[in-house]
């Protein structure tokens, strides 16, 4: 499975999904420490099931958590749900809306969806 080009697609069947997540953020602390102004990106992969264009399953997951973890008012939050991706942009960089669009748009032209 690991070598397979359709890898990200597959489920493991392991159920470690939580602790990944869990792992994920307490990288994303140990960055806040060294880094207070760090930002965060991520993108939902399809699965195999799921067509492109609509949310995936992992996007909405990792999306319910960003929303309860990191509050609106620590964090700008953008989506590009179409394209299951996630950014946080911490609001102690100077301005982080404007880096929001910055990002949005460097990905809306170099990303394949």
């Amino acid at each position: 499975m690991s070598n397979s080009e359709k890898r990200y697609e597959m489920l493991t069947g392991f159920f470690d999904a939580p602790a990944v997540i869990n792992t994920c953020l307490k990288v994303m602390a140990e960055l806040l420490e060294t880094c207070p102004k760090a930002s965060f990106g991520f993108t939902g992969a399809p699965l195999m099931a799921e067509e492109n264009g609509q949310p995936t399953k992992r996007f909405r997951v990792y999306r319910r958590i960003m929303e309860n973890l990191f509050s609106l008012s620590t964090y700008v939050h953008c989506q590009l749900a179409d394209k299951n991706i996630y950014l946080l942009i911490n609001r102690k960089n100077a301005d982080p809306q404007s880096l929001a669009d910055w990002i949005t748009g460097i990905l809306n032209e170099n990303y394949e969806f």
